[in-house]
């Protein structure tokens, strides 16, 4: 595989506006770009996750937020947890 092709490969997975690379091929019947999308979405879950091991207070900030229609909006005086 080609660098330039690597790198639209990257950009892709990182940008689902991206389309998928030609140069993916068919494997066993299943449609390249059924397979990138599942592939794109495990990377994305997987750094997802990677970053609330991380960061734990904010990935519990992010689940909140995100089973809400709308997040709550910040008061002026809230301040920051101090770091544990």
């Amino acid at each position: 595989m080609s660098a330039l092709t690597q790198l639209r490969f990257a950009e892709a997975l990182r940008d689902p506006a991206t389309p998928a690379p030609v140069a993916l091929s068919r494997v066993s019947g299943a449609e390249p770009i059924r397979r990138f999308a599942v592939y794109r979405n495990n990377v994305t879950v997987s750094l997802t996750n990677a970053i609330g091991t991380r960061f734990p207070r904010s990935a519990a900030s992010s689940a909140r937020s995100s089973s809400r229609s709308s997040p709550a909006p910040m008061s002026r005086n809230t301040r920051p947890a101090r770091p544990s």
